[in-house]
């Protein structure tokens, strides 16, 4: 059965797991899955030794399984953190750009809103606010506003491609700051931590056993120690 098959299979489980109880990973999460696996072995061949001692056999037939569980439920994370990555940088790019558009069609119709009380309102409320989202918006009003006095604005040699470029730029950036602000990036991240408490457990006590059985075989007990840190 493939990782994903045995993530899909166990997600459940995950998701009963306490907030509370949820633990960070203090350690490369591939590494610890791969001295799950080898755990996994050590702990098959001492199984009898381990189930007289009273270990549930359950976290020894389960640690390849979990571990699978943690790979793919970490894959699912860098995937969604790439993706967050590239919209972060995709955001500024396109910022970019948007500021300096908004600037141009500002400019445009502050200067035919010379003689246009009405106007030189609206766009006074375009510039009240800051921020991303206000950029969006300001995007869409300026678009709504140049297409409404496109003929004065054509006067003065502005160009209708600028106002399309605008509203195009305003539902670009819409749908990349959603990406950025979504709840997949902190989702994807409280799963692959389920998923590495999920087999912590599993580990933590085929090695508190396992220490405890061979207790009086340095060479044996050694194998039941983690070697990168921080499960003892």
């Amino acid at each position: 059965m493939l990782s994903k098959d045995h993530y899909y299979q166990l997600e459940e489980n995950l998701k009963q797991i306490k907030p509370e109880d949820i633990k960070v990973p203090t350690v490369p999460v591939d590494s610890y899955a791969n001295e799950a696996n080898t755990l996994s072995n050590t702990a098959t061949e001492d199984k009898d030794k381990l189930v007289s001692a009273g270990i549930d056999p359950v976290y020894i037939d389960g640690l390849e399984i979990r571990a699978d569980v943690l790979r793919f439920a970490e894959s699912k994370w860098r995937t969604t953190y790439k993706e967050y990555s590239d919209n972060r940088k995709l955001w500024v790019e396109k910022s970019t750009e948007a500021k300096y558009v908004r600037k141009k069609v500002l400019h445009n119709l502050r200067f035919i809103a010379y003689n246009d009380a009405s106007l030189r309102g609206k766009i006074n409320l375009v510039l009240d606010g800051k921020g991303n989202d206000d950029l969006v918006q300001d995007l869409s009003d300026l678009y709504l506003l140049a297409t409404n006095n496109e003929e004065k604005l054509l006067k003065v040699g502005y160009s209708k491609d600028t106002t399309e470029l605008c509203g195009a730029l305003s539902d670009e950036l819409a749908d990349i700051l959603a990406k950025i602000n979504g709840k997949k990036k902190s989702e994807s991240i409280l799963m692959r931590n389920r998923a590495y408490t999920y087999l912590k457990v599993a580990v933590d006590e085929v090695r508190r056993y396992g220490k405890f059985v061979f207790w009086e075989d340095e060479r044996r007990r050694a194998k039941y120690k983690s070697g990168v840190g921080g499960d003892g």
